[in-house]
């Protein structure tokens, strides 16, 4: 369960760079609006993270992971809902302030609950964790295209 916020976090940045072009089309975005689509994120995630880390310490992680993961939940619904660019970058700064609640207590809970081989261990399973989604995206990438739109989604063949 501790893992699977921090795999979330890293996917979705993957996940929107490989989905760009289509939200672009979708959206009717300029530019700049994809731009701040993929920097919001990791921009609102630096900003908070450290402060997460401390409300981790002070109030409980286990209850600041879940409140991340609930918070990235609903983020996640809203960018995928999302009917115009504003309304995608607005819940893209959402959504990296609720990683950076997520991320920090993963760490601080491996530190907190093991020790020697038991951290080794968990450590490499992080180490891991962090690679996968990267490797995963690159992978699969080829296999999200042409990309499919909102708009040719419904569309009848000719």
């Amino acid at each position: 369960m501790v893992l699977t916020g921090f795999a979330l976090s890293i996917a979705d940045i993957f996940i929107v760079n490989v989905a760009l072009s289509t939200i672009g089309h979708d959206l009717d975005a300029s530019p700049a609006g994809l731009e701040f689509v993929v920097s919001g994120y990791g921009i609102t995630y630096a900003i908070a993270l450290v402060l997460f880390g401390r409300l981790g310490d002070a109030l409980g992680r286990r209850r600041l992971l879940g409140w991340g993961i609930a918070a990235f939940t609903a983020t996640s619904a809203l960018c995928g809902f999302a009917p115009t660019i504003e309304t995608l970058i607005a819940g893209r700064l959402l959504q990296g302030a609720a990683a950076a609640m997520m991320v920090p207590q993963v760490l601080a809970t491996i530190q907190a609950a093991t020790t020697g081989a038991a951290r080794a261990k968990a450590i490499s399973q992080y180490g891991a964790t962090a690679d996968w989604p990267r490797s995963r995206a690159r992978s699969s990438a080829g296999s999200c295209w042409p990309p499919i739109s909102r708009a040719s989604a419904g569309a009848p063949s000719s």
